[in-house]
């Protein structure tokens, strides 16, 4: 909705109603379920098997240049992050719409925080590593093999800060406090 602050009318900018009468774009989001959506200033992201982009102004539908097959993507405002066929980790510019390998990174998993992408390092037994985001060089800090990786961040009623990274070796998960 848009808003005049001098007459107070609404008017109608972006409905999802308008864009999912068009079929094309019913059949390419919709088809096989959607996994992961996100949005930009002006634009939806939905991710299934492939990335489609909606532009939210005029409907427009665009199919990103954007590998979708392992499941694993995230977005931090400018980039959308992924690990590609080659399993290297990918960032796309959404404002210049360019494709960039991130040096040295060739992961299984990853999560993305705000200065950090963690990692298993596919090159080093699926070792956890951290990628920093401000001097682009990784550093191992878990000297261990893991099969899988996530995120959690809280704030509780002090507004204490509290982040760990939940690392799955094995059959067992364990806590990580590092990150």
């Amino acid at each position: 909705m848009e808003l005049d602050l001098n007459s107070f009318e609404e008017k109608v900018v972006f409905s999802t109603a308008d864009i999912l009468d068009n079929s094309a774009i019913k059949q390419a989001i919709m088809y096989p379920l959607t996994s992961y959506f996100f949005l930009s200033s002006d634009s939806l992201y939905i991710a299934s098997d492939k990335l489609w982009e909606i532009d939210m102004r005029t409907g427009e539908l665009n199919l990103l240049p954007i590998e979708c097959n392992y499941g694993n993507i995230s977005y931090d405002g400018k980039y959308i992050y992924y690990i590609g066929d080659d399993s290297k980790l990918y960032r796309y510019s959404i404002k210049k719409k360019e494709n960039d390998p991130i040096d040295g990174v060739t992961a299984k998993d990853f999560f993305l925080n705000e200065s950090y992408v963690c990692y298993l390092n596919r090159l080093d037994e699926d070792k956890i590593y951290l990628y920093s985001l401000e001097t682009r060089k990784s550093t191992k800090i878990i000297n261990a093999s893991a099969t899988s990786i996530f995120f959690e961040k809280r704030e509780d009623s002090v507004s204490f800060k509290r982040r760990w990274a939940y690392v799955l070796c094995g059959n067992k998960w364990y806590k990580h406090s590092k990150i």
